[in-house]
This record gives C-alpha cells, sequence and structure tokens, in this order.
C-alpha cells in the first residue's frame, strides 16, 4: 500500500490509455486546469477538442463552449496509419498522443492546459517535417432565439476574425435577461442589489500556432513543414466596457507566456501537489457490472474498444473522478451539475429536453458537425444553479484539504444578500434573507420557473411546485458547509464578516416570515419537505437544518458570537424534529405534518443524517436513524442501483441521491459497500472514458453521482467531526486501503489498512491521535 513517497507511482496505474481512433466527441478525454476544461478526441485523420471556460456566459445566462478546434497534418495523413497511443498522464495533468513505432516515422504530442494561466497547448515533435494546419470551429454563427420565451432576448452571434497573426474569435453579450425577469419577478424596486455577472460579458480567445500562416478565416496552417509545432489557445472572460478592453487584455496576455516548456513543467508540478494533497487507493473490491436497457444498447453507439484491466474499479472511479473535479473547481462560478465543462453534443440530432428520451441523446452518436440547431452548448435541464445539486461537490472537499473551491461557492452565493434581503420584504414583509433552491447567476429564479402566467399568483410564488418551491433549507445548508469550513479554518474573520452575518439573517427570516406560534414554537407553514412533499407543516430539512446549525453556533467560544443571546432565544423557539412511528418502529419524519402524495423519490427524513449530521455514530438514537433510513428508501423504492437507459423517474440510490452517504455516516458497512460498487460501475456505455457517468438524472458526466461517489468512499474509511476522528467507520474488513485526508484544525491523518490490520497511522500534529477512534487496534 502508499506512502507519500510513492502516492505517484500507484497513480501511474491508473492512466487512462487508449490504442484505437474514436469517431466522435463520445470518445474524449476531459482536461483541463480548474478554470479551462477541454474535451480531446483522436480520428483517424484529426485530433479534435471542444473548450470551455466556467465563466463563459451567454447574455441569457446559458453556460457555453469556446468553440472547438481541430488539428490536422494535410501532407502526412499516413501518421494515422501508425500504431496509435493516447494517454492520460494524471501525475502531470497531460494528454500523450503517440503515432508509430518506426525512427523514421514518429510523431509525439503532448496537451496540457497551464496551471497558472488560461491557456491550452498542443506541442509536437516529428520524425520527418510535418505540414500542420489548425482550424477553429465555432456553431453560433447566427442569432440564437431558444431562449426568447423565457427571457425576451436574443443572443448575439460570435465573432471570429485573424488578428496578429492567429485567430480572434469571442462572444460578446447584448442585452440580457435581467431586465425581462426583473420585472416579472417583481423586484423593479431591488435592481441596484442584482449582482449582474452578464452585462457586457465578452468570452473567447486567440489561437496561435507557431511559424504558421493564415488559411481562411479562421485556420492557420504551417508556411513550411516544420519537425516541431506549438498551438496555444488563450481564453479569456471579463465584463468590460468596450471590446478594445477585452482584446488588449488577450494581447497582453499573449505578451506574458511563457515558454512551453516551463508551462509544462509548472503544471506538472501544480499537479503532483494536487495528488500528494490527498489520496484514496482501496484494492480488494471486485469489479461490478452496471445495469443497461436493451433499448439503449441497440442504438448507435460509439464502438469502444475493450477496457486495459485496473486494480480496482472503486479507485479508478474515485482518482477519475477527483481529475475531472480538479480540472473545473477553481473558477469563480459553481461546478455546473449537469455536464460541467464536459458535456457534448446531443446524439441522434434529438434535443435533452424529454426527460424520457435523454438518457439515448446523451448515449448515443451525434451525427455530424455541430450546428447552430445541434451543438454542445445543450444542456439537460438547463444552465442554472439547483442547491440540490450544486451542493454535492462540494461536500468531499474540505476532507482532501480542498479549501479554495469551497470559499469561491460561498462568494458566489455572498453576491445575493442584499437581493435576498430585498426579496424577503417585498415578498413576505420579512427582515433577514429569502433564499431559494433554483437560481440564476445573477440570484433570480429562472422566469420558466418562477412561471410566466401569473393569473392569481402571489409575488414570489413560484410556479414551479419542485425545485422552485423548494427554499430555507438551501440557505441552512450553506451555512452547514460554513461551519465545517470553520472548524477546518479558524478563520475568524470569516466568522464574523459571513457566517455569522448570515446565520442570522436566515434565522430571522424564517422567525419574522411565520408569526404563527404553538406552544413557544414557530410553526413553519406551508412549507416544501424539498420536492417529495408539498404543503407541509416543520418540514424535516427546515427544521433539522436549524437544529444543526444553531446548536453549532452556541457550541463556538461565545465571545466569538457577539449577540449569542440572539441563537439562544431561536433554540428556544425551533420546533422539535418531526417524529413518526410506522410499522411499530419510531422514526424520524418528512415533516410534522404531511400529506402522504409523494411527488418525487426522496425521502427528505434523511436530511437530518446527512447534510445536517444530527444522527450518526457516538450519538444518541443511531437505531432510529438507520430504521428510519430503511423505512424511507423502501416507501419510496428507491434502494436499488439506476439502470442506464431508464428515465429519471426510475427510483434509485444512484445521481444525486446520497444513500450512500447516509448508511456511511450510520455505520452500515454492507450497505454502503453495495451502493458504492453499483454507483462506481454506472458509466455510460457511448462514452470511452470511463468517469462519464450517467445520465440518471442531470447528464453526462453526471456531476452529482460522481460527487457522491467521492464523498460515499471518503466517508466509509474517515468521519471527522468535532475534536473526533473516525477511522474505518463504515469500510468492508475484506478492502485494504491507503488514504491521505484532512480533519478539523489543520490536522492531516496518513492511513494503511492491510489485511484487516492498520499497518501505518501518522496523525499530524501528533497531540491529534488522542482523538482518533476506530474499532480496529491502532498501530503504537
Amino acid at each position: 500500500m502508499n506512502s507519500d513517497n510513492n502516492v505517484l507511482g500507484t497513480l501511474d496505474q491508473y492512466n487512462v490509455t487508449w490504442t484505437t481512433f474514436g469517431q466522435t466527441d463520445r470518445s474524449s478525454m476531459p482536461i483541463g486546469n480548474g478554470e479551462v476544461g477541454v474535451n480531446l478526441w483522436v480520428q483517424r485523420g484529426e485530433i479534435n477538442f471542444y473548450f470551455a471556460r466556467t465563466d463563459a456566459r451567454t447574455e441569457t445566462d446559458r453556460s457555453v463552449k469556446l468553440g472547438k478546434v481541430r488539428l490536422s497534418f494535410p501532407s502526412e495523413m499516413s501518421i494515422f496509419d501508425q500504431p496509435f497511443r493516447q494517454t492520460l498522464v494524471l501525475r502531470d495533468g497531460r494528454i500523450d498522443l503517440d503515432f508509430g513505432t518506426d525512427a523514421f516515422s514518429r510523431a509525439h504530442l503532448e496537451v496540457f492546459v497551464d496551471s497558472e494561466q488560461p491557456v491550452i497547448y498542443v506541442t509536437g515533435q516529428f520524425s520527418t517535417p510535418v505540414t500542420v494546419q489548425v482550424d477553429y470551429i465555432n456553431w453560433r454563427t447566427e442569432p440564437f432565439d431558444g431562449d426568447m420565451q423565457f427571457s425576451g432576448v436574443v443572443e448575439t452571434a460570435d465573432s471570429v476574425q485573424p488578428r496578429d497573426g492567429g485567430i480572434l474569435f469571442y462572444h460578446r453579450n447584448g442585452a440580457t435577461q435581467i431586465p425581462f425577469i426583473t420585472q416579472l419577478e417583481a423586484v423593479t424596486a431591488l435592481a441596484d442589489s442584482i449582482p449582474d455577472c452578464l452585462t457586457n460579458r465578452t468570452f473567447g480567445g486567440l489561437m496561435v500556432l507557431e511559424g504558421a500562416a493564415l488559411n481562411g478565416n479562421a485556420g492557420l496552417i504551417s508556411s513550411t513543414p516544420v519537425q516541431t509545432f506549438t498551438l496555444r489557445v488563450i481564453t479569456y472572460s471579463d465584463q468590460v466596457a468596450n471590446l478594445d478592453d477585452w482584446i488588449n487584455a488577450v494581447t497582453a496576455l499573449r505578451a506574458a507566456l511563457p515558454i512551453p516548456s516551463e508551462a509544462r513543467q509548472r503544471t506538472a508540478a501544480w499537479w503532483h501537489n494536487y495528488w500528494q494533497q490527498s489520496w484514496m487507493f482501496v484494492e480488494g473490491d471486485v469489479p461490478v457490472a452496471a445495469g443497461v436497457t436493451p433499448e439503449l444498447l441497440s442504438l448507435p453507439l460509439e464502438v469502444q474498444p475493450v477496457p486495459e484491466p485496473c486494480p480496482s474499479q472503486v479507485t479508478q472511479a474515485y482518482i477519475l473522478t477527483r481529475w475531472m473535479f480538479a480540472c473545473m473547481e477553481r473558477g469563480a462560478f459553481p461546478i455546473l451539475y449537469s455536464g460541467g465543462s464536459f458535456n457534448v453534443m446531443p446524439g441522434m440530432n434529438e434535443h435533452l429536453g424529454n426527460v424520457y428520451t435523454f438518457s439515448r441523446s446523451f448515449s448515443a452518436r451525434p451525427f455530424g458537425e455541430p450546428t447552430p440547431e445541434f451543438n454542445p452548448d445543450e444542456r439537460g435541464w438547463g444552465h442554472f444553479y439547483l442547491w440540490q445539486n450544486t451542493r454535492l461537490p462540494y461536500a468531499s472537499m474540505l476532507a482532501r484539504g480542498e479549501h479554495e473551491p469551497v470559499r469561491a461557492l460561498f462568494r458566489f452565493y455572498r453576491r445575493f444578500w442584499e437581493l435576498d434581503r430585498g426579496r424577503a420584504q417585498v415578498y413576505y414583509g420579512a427582515q433577514g434573507q429569502y433564499n431559494t433552491e433554483i437560481v440564476h447567476s445573477h440570484g433570480l429564479m429562472p422566469s420558466a420557473v418562477y412561471g410566466l402566467d401569473r393569473s392569481g399568483l402571489a409575488d414570489g410564488y413560484a410556479a414551479n411546485r419542485w425545485g422552485g418551491a423548494v427554499d430555507l433549507s438551501p440557505g441552512l445548508e450553506l451555512l452547514q458547509l460554513m461551519l465545517d469550513y470553520y472548524d477546518y479554518r479558524r478563520d475568524d474573520p470569516f466568522l464574523n464578516d459571513e457566517l455569522l452575518p448570515y446565520a442570522r439573517d436566515l434565522l430571522l427570516f424564517i422567525e419574522t416570515r411565520f408569526p404563527e406560534r404553538d406552544k413557544g414554537k414557530i410553526v413553519i407553514r406551508p412549507i416544501q419537505s424539498v420536492e417529495t412533499y408539498w404543503d407541509t407543516t416543520n418540514s424535516l430539512p427546515v427544521v433539522a437544518g436549524m437544529h444543526a446549525v444553531v446548536k453549532r453556533i452556541l457550541a463556538l467560544d461565545p465571545e466569538k458570537v457577539p449577540d449569542r443571546d440572539y441563537f439562544v432565544y431561536m433554540q428556544q423557539m425551533m420546533p422539535y424534529l418531526p417524529m413518526e412511528t410506522a410499522a411499530g418502529s419510531r422514526l424520524i419524519a418528512p415533516a410534522e405534518v404531511y400529506d402522504p402524495e409523494r411527488h418525487n423519490v426522496e425521502a427528505p427524513q434523511l436530511y437530518a443524517i446527512f447534510p445536517f449530521r444530527l444522527y450518526g455514530l457516538g450519538k444518541p438514537d443511531l437505531p432510529v436513524a438507520r430504521e428510519s433510513f430503511r423505512h424511507g428508501t423502501s416507501v419510496v423504492g428507491n434502494y436499488q442501483p439506476f439502470v442506464v437507459g431508464k428515465p429519471p423517474t426510475y427510483p434509485s440510490y444512484s445521481g444525486w441521491q446520497y444513500h450512500g452517504l447516509v448508511t456511511a455516516l450510520l455505520g452500515l458497512t454492507d450497505e454502503t459497500q453495495t451502493i458504492l460498487q453499483n454507483n462506481c460501475a454506472l458509466s455510460n456505455p457511448g462514452h470511452r472514458f470511463p468517469a462519464m457517468w450517467g445520465p440518471i438524472y442531470d447528464a453526462v458526466p453526471d456531476i452529482d453521482h460522481a460527487s457522491n461517489i467521492l464523498t460515499t468512499l471518503q466517508l466509509m474509511a474517515f468521519q471527522a467531526e468535532g475534536d473526533e476522528i473516525r477511522l474505518l467507520p463504515a469500510f468492508p474488513e475484506a478492502w485494504d486501503v491507503s488514504f491521505k485526508l484532512h480533519a478539523p484544525r489543520g490536522t492531516t491523518v496518513e492511513c494503511v489498512y492491510h489485511k484487516g490490520k492498520i499497518t501505518r497511522l501518522i496523525v499530524t500534529p501528533k497531540e491529534r491521535r488522542k482523538d482518533v477512534v476506530c474499532a480496529v487496534e491502532l498501530p503504537e
């Protein structure tokens, strides 16, 4: 098993290698630097890649690609007749492409995204001189009116033009959706508090090939055959008053570029540090095959090679998911659950809007090149942020020492504070902040969710009674994560300036929006119990959230909580946790009062376990929580793996369902192992890269499903809360594991568990070893 000295060597076993060409973007391999994401695939005769930025958002708030690049060698097409090898080199953050074995007919190309600048590099070496041709491909060649009915806005077409020996390409936002939605949602008076990140946003870049000449309006070609080449694709996104400012910024980026070897070296160093900051390697798991419908397998799927074996299916799923997340988690915008930066074309020329057919659209091959109608800008479920989905990638990050992406998530939602205070007053005459499940990047609800026809609806009332009607609990969940972050960082300015003010605002809104009292307790109604039960009283996710965050705030040093009396008051005013009796057992209830008719496949009573952790190992009423899990999943019928090809209405513990997190927190080892292994098998059969998950509920890759793989495995081996560090709380005895994970108070834990024994344990700082709890005997 592993130590810090050989983690990179073990990581090499999980490099992804292909020796056959792909046909379409279904053979794409993801790479990125946290802001810029690339889908790269090699067809016979050409190398292709889409590329994206997390902040490339149009005037209708769509998250779109920057375009596509095609690389070819017209003078030496025979290069593609040679033996081929494509390898994702995880340790260095690079893709290697090798053609040929003959010393007189070989080519070696490297692709990476600079860790320090938003620049894609493709470098190449040839045994004989070759003509290199590069083409930039754009499909936003005409105005896009697909969002017109929801925003009153038509997106402008992109611009592509030769400039300074390269190809300049950009999209510049015209009039945005914000005025339309502001008026629709009756918050015109709050216009100045809406954080507008769309107006004047310009995104795109510059494609430069050293020593090349122009080849048409959007292409470059080497002036003479070459034995080496460097292609750089510079990307940039910003809100600028005029276009010249944006072009000047791109030009300045180009002037500051290092030589390729320097960029390559620092990128490799960044990735070495990333992998050595935290790791998990499992051995002993037996591979599991996913269920796939015959109908999906009968579609025109990309022909897939037999995958090379790897030591562990679970470890491969964990590592490749971490890889993808690291490639898109360093931007100012949260990871987008509907494919992240790596979504691809809809297949079979079918749009993704129909949830009953979108599984085949995500899986089958696309027909032809991207067009204005069918292109990789399309996403299932839209381009906005749903908290229940957005939260999941961040649940596992602190334990891996990845603090900055979590902090960026807080900054994103911090921008809405003034708007949410205003909405609380306008809609409810209440104080504090009103937060909702679904928001655009500017904090307002999507118009289709809010409802275009407002006949008979009060201001603030969402016509969509699923995610559109979920409020209160998203803010409490974000606050729970903020408390976790504070436990890890002990950042007192963050506590004073952000955490405590946000906590006061959330509780004040509940107190003032719901004036009804019963025996001195706030009565919260009508309120959704997430999307499953509608118009309930004292829904479990809201009440559990209140209990969790208030208890944690009151556990802080009293001197650090100036208005502690208010939190004591709210602790007294909170409703009791809703409980019920069913089948002779005392159970956590979805709400104090609720209609049993279900509108979704989620069991909201599980929120008391995740994310709010009121129940768990070492906590009271563990049997109640375990029985509540079993009963809740039996009622919904979702204790089973997803079957790829089924519609999202198919109940399962996959996708955004967090059953594995719950069972791990409850110490249910067998159940957690089963859930994890089945979820690690749910790679899409139409895609070549093993971590192209789903689609289950969302997209390919299914970001929520990926997130839960990470968090489940980490919680099986490691649970850190308060001062306590639990090792192997839900880990199978027959598996081995080596890991390095992080705990609060600046603590790291390195552990090797092999053949039923802990053979290595390093806790830093040493005084924290006394806080370790484990059923397995610890080494001296």
